[in-house]
């Protein structure tokens, strides 16, 4: 899948960010079921600055398997996983996802 990003802002990380995965305001790797502006373009070292998609499409890692068009929430790790019933929807997909 090609990302297409339409709103990008930059965060200064607080700690340690991994790339492609959803990342909490204060510069984290969101945490299970936190609200999250968007994801990392790259990986960033606290207090290094990095791109944080937050409007478009973007390339995330999958902490389970997720169905085309399913909702998402932030897993572990801020790893993206289906939203099941509960818990905030911040995205959907576009194509179908397995666990990384």
């Amino acid at each position: 899948m090609q990302m297409t990003p339409i709103l990008t802002l930059t965060l200064i990380a607080a700690s340690a960010v991994t790339a492609q995965r959803f990342v909490d305001w204060a510069g984290n790797d969101a945490a299970a079921d936190e609200d999250s502006p968007g994801v990392a373009n790259y990986a960033a070292a606290t207090g290094s600055a990095f791109a944080v998609n937050v409007l478009g499409t973007a390339k995330v890692t999958a902490g389970g398997a997720i169905a085309v068009g399913g909702p998402i929430k932030v897993g572990a790790l801020g790893k993206a996983i289906a939203q099941g019933g509960t818990g905030t929807i911040i995205a959907r997909a576009v194509t179908a996802a397995a666990a990384d």
